[in-house]
């Protein structure tokens, strides 16, 4: 098909997104509205995909929850006729170039921002039902483990009945912004003051739950609307028979919103760094945690 036929056709593109969020969406709609596509979005609300099997359409972006049954999104990805791109948390069906939120590189940043604030006891909050869970604990450690920091991991559900062993002052993340509100409301059911005794952040920049919380919750913006927008660009070159391996990611543009449950702003001694007091937890231990996470 030459260019010029290409670009007076008005392509069909299946939004097939389960884990919905209106900012990847919108990334979605503001490349479809420079392209002109159409956007089949019926998944917006209810969720789950129909039976698909005889689909007009021209390309899909598609993603699922880890464990979810997706056998009509997987018979539609394998019509040979039909592009797709698929994000990271959909993980039955593997393209060649999927796009995704760098977990490795989230993690760091979650330890690299906690160990700023100046806690040099740092917490990861594990919940494997979370997609890309374990690697972003593993960049949580890493990063940890550069910075000179102790570092320890702890089951999401045996939180309460372990956070009064581990040292305080403490900083910790969570894999999400909603087990992040369980932590800190852990944390002060248990008589802890957040953040000067705990100081908790969490991952998705959601702010419908980060700003309206009792104490507003710190969170790692993982730039949703430009995954949504990139995910559409693949698609698109993917739809033209170009390659999208090697096209480059956007972790360059996370970042931490700092809001009361992490902000140490107000206290900058309380923290202080001592290297007489304090050994660099070695590799082995770290490596210990990986091991029994």
């Amino acid at each position: 098909m030459k260019a010029d036929s290409f670009s007076k056709k008005r392509r069909r593109v299946m939004v097939g997104i389960q884990d919905w969020d209106e900012r990847l969406f919108k990334g979605v709609a503001r490349f479809a509205g420079e392209h002109g596509w159409d956007l089949d979005t019926r998944m917006r609300y209810s969720r789950h995909l129909p039976n698909l099997s005889h689909w007009k359409g021209d390309g899909i972006i598609a993603n699922f929850r880890p464990g979810q049954s997706s056998e009509n999104l997987d018979a539609l990805l394998g019509r040979g006729d039909l592009s797709s791109v698929v994000l990271d948390s959909f993980d039955s069906f593997r393209c060649e170039s999927p796009v995704g939120i760098d977990h490795f590189r989230v993690g760091a940043i979650g330890a690299e921002h906690l160990r700023d604030q100046g806690f040099s006891h740092l917490l990861y909050v594990a919940d494997h039902s979370i997609a890309g869970e374990k690697e972003r604990m593993e960049g949580f450690l890493d990063a940890a483990d550069n910075c000179g920091a102790f570092v320890s991991v702890v089951a999401f559900d045996d939180l309460k009945a372990s956070l009064d062993e581990f040292r305080k002052p403490l900083g910790v993340m969570a894999g999400s912004d909603l087990n992040a509100l369980t932590v800190i409301s852990t944390a002060v059911g248990l008589g802890y003051d957040v953040p000067s005794e705990i100081s908790v952040l969490g991952v998705g920049n959601n702010e419908a739950l980060c700003e309206f919380s009792e104490i507003t919750l710190s969170s790692i913006d993982c730039a949703l609307e430009t995954l949504g927008y990139e995910a559409a660009a693949r698609l698109d070159a993917e739809m033209r028979g170009h390659s999208t391996v090697g096209m480059p990611q956007f972790s360059e543009r996370y970042r931490v919103v700092s809001r009361n449950s992490s902000d140490q702003s107000d206290r900058p001694d309380l923290f202080a760094w001592s290297t007489a007091s304090h050994e660099k937890l070695t590799h082995s231990a770290i490596k210990g945690i990986r091991a029994n996470a």
